[in-house]
C-alpha cells in the first residue's frame, strides 16, 4: 500500500485495505468499473423529477448559515442545476421506506455490508442518503456521526474534498485535497475529519455504516451518551461476528 501526500486509490476493495485505513484513519478511493456498488437504472435530475415530482423535501445551507427551506423535489432539481449563489441550499435526502423503489435499485456489495442492516426493521436506523447540490454547496469540516464510517459514490458532477490527516503519518501536510469525479467511490473511516464542496451540480449516494473496524468506536460513542440499550445491541452484533470468525 503506497502512502504519500495524496489520497490512496485502489482497483478493488479488500478486508486488508479496510483494516489499514481504519487503523490510520485515512480515506481512500475506488473507481469504476470495480466499485462495490451497482445502481440499476437511471439516477439523474430528470429521473428524480419524474419519480417524485411533488415530494416535499428540506434543503439547508450547511456551510456558514443554518437556514432551511422546503422545496418540491422537481423544483429543487431545477434549482440545483442553475443556482450560482455563494452558499446555496443543499439536500441530504434520507432513503427511508417512502423511497423504497429507489433504494431497492441500489445494490451494495457485501464488502461494504452495514452491520446496522442486520437489525430488525423496527430497530434498524436508516443511514442511507442521496445528496443533491448545486455548485458551491457542501459541508463544513466534521467527523461522521456516532463515530461511524461512510462511503460516498458520485453519480454526477465534481466534488472537492479536504481531509485532515493524522500528524503521526509523517505526510508533510495536515490537509489533503482531492477532486472526486463521477464514478469515484470515496471511503471515509471513522473519526477522519473532512469537508466537501460541490464544484458543479452533483448527485451522490452515501451511507454511514457500522462494521468490524469501527464497532468499538461506535460503542464508545453510545456509552458516552448513556445509551445502554444500544451498547448492548452493538456488543451482541460484535459477539456474533467474532463467533463467525472463530
Amino acid at each position: 500500500m503506497k502512502s504519500g501526500a495524496s489520497i490512496d486509490r485502489y482497483s478493488t476493495l479488500t478486508e486488508e485495505i479496510l483494516a489499514f485505513h481504519h487503523l490510520h484513519r485515512r480515506p481512500f478511493v475506488i473507481s469504476e468499473p470495480n466499485i462495490p456498488l451497482v445502481v440499476h437504472g437511471d439516477l439523474s435530475f430528470e429521473s428524480l423529477k419524474q419519480a417524485y415530482p411533488d415530494r416535499m423535501i428540506k434543503a439547508e445551507k450547511t456551510l456558514q448559515n443554518d437556514e432551511a427551506k422546503e422545496f418540491k423535489l422537481k423544483d429543487y432539481c431545477d434549482y440545483a442545476c442553475s443556482a450560482k449563489e455563494k452558499e446555496p441550499y443543499y439536500v441530504h435526502l434520507k432513503l427511508d421506506a417512502t423511497y423504497r423503489p429507489l433504494r431497492e435499485s441500489i445494490h451494495v456489495s457485501p464488502s461494504l455490508f452495514n452491520w446496522f442492516d442486520a437489525l430488525p426493521e423496527g430497530v434498524r436506523p436508516h443511514f442511507f442518503w442521496i445528496l443533491i447540490g448545486p455548485v458551491n454547496s457542501g459541508t463544513k469540516m466534521h467527523v461522521d456521526m456516532m463515530n461511524t464510517s461512510a462511503w460516498n459514490y458520485l453519480i454526477k458532477g465534481v466534488k472537492r474534498w479536504t481531509f485532515q490527516m493524522r500528524k503521526d503519518l509523517k505526510m508533510g501536510k495536515d490537509l489533503i485535497h482531492f477532486h472526486q469525479q463521477a464514478g469515484d467511490l470515496v471511503y471515509v473511516p471513522s473519526k477522519c475529519p473532512h469537508s466537501v464542496i460541490n464544484l458543479s451540480p452533483t448527485i451522490a449516494l452515501t451511507e454511514n455504516l457500522l462494521n468490524a473496524y469501527n464497532v468499538e468506536m461506535v460503542i464508545d460513542y453510545f456509552q458516552s451518551q448513556g445509551m445502554a440499550d444500544w451498547v448492548k445491541i452493538l456488543q451482541l452484533l460484535k459477539e456474533k461476528h467474532d463467533q463467525s470468525k472463530s
